[in-house]
């Protein structure tokens, strides 16, 4: 759907993307959440959580949490195949980055 010939909105089942000044890889509160379990057990017990111990923690069933990790590879936020061989790529959701905006002010030169 093309809004003014300048913004296109594109929705896919797991992120939105919007384009028009920058990409914008927004994250579903399953991906996120397990994200942040990913990156916080294993920087305390330097290991990757288990499947179970993943469920346990976020409180999503397996499918749900094994599409996030898909999602979370195919975006570039972890890699490897197996949950115990993951590494972090990103341990937060990247964030929108602002466009520097210019103010005029009419009253002076």
């Amino acid at each position: 759907m093309l809004l003014n010939n300048e913004h296109m909105i594109l929705y896919n089942k797991n992120a939105c993307s919007l384009l028009g000044g920058g990409v914008i890889d927004v994250l579903s509160d399953t991906e996120r959440k397990v994200l942040r379990i990913l990156y916080n057990f294993s920087n305390i017990h330097h290991c990757m959580p288990d499947l179970s111990e993943l469920e346990t923690k976020s409180g999503y069933n397996q499918e749900n949490i094994k599409q996030a990790l898909s999602t979370l590879r195919e975006q570039g936020y972890i890699m490897g195949k197996k949950l115990s061989e993951v590494k972090i790529i990103e341990g937060w959701p990247r964030e929108k980055k602002e466009e520097k905006k210019t103010y005029i002010n009419p009253w002076m030169d």
